[in-house]
């Protein structure tokens, strides 16, 4: 019962130095600085595709994966020599053309797509 008693004594002594020094948290809530709307710079619009841009997105994926996997089907076939000599080259470029073919219109999709719509724009304001 005096090791209750000790205890008892011992954090009665030292809550008011604890609450004087405050919480690591709140020391460094208060070093942290604030950003308040009037600094912030206005964030651009997104672009939204003329056709969905997930869309678009997921089926270049699926077509560069696909290609990719083909073109290392066609190379181990012909390490093997179960395929010409030239056939890992033009699988190479072929994956390459794909690929930049698929970049190309995902970008011209967004690009000509229109701007998503913010509470500035829709208030009126500048973008």
């Amino acid at each position: 019962m005096s090791e209750t008693a000790d205890l008892n004594e011992t954090t009665d002594r030292i809550k008011p130095e604890i609450q004087k020094q405050g919480s690591r948290v709140e020391e460094w809530d208060r070093k942290r600085p604030v950003r308040s709307e009037w600094n912030q710079r206005p964030r651009r619009p997104r672009r939204l595709g003329v056709l969905p841009t997930k869309a678009v997105r997921t089926a270049a994926f699926g077509i560069i994966s696909l290609s990719i996997f083909a073109c290392g089907a066609l190379c181990l076939l012909a390490v093997w020599d179960y395929a010409n000599e030239g056939v890992p080259w033009r699988a190479l470029s072929s994956l390459g053309i794909v690929a930049a073919t698929m970049g190309a219109f995902a970008f011209v999709n967004e690009l000509f797509g229109e701007a998503e719509k913010t509470d500035a724009t829709i208030m009126g304001g500048a973008a």
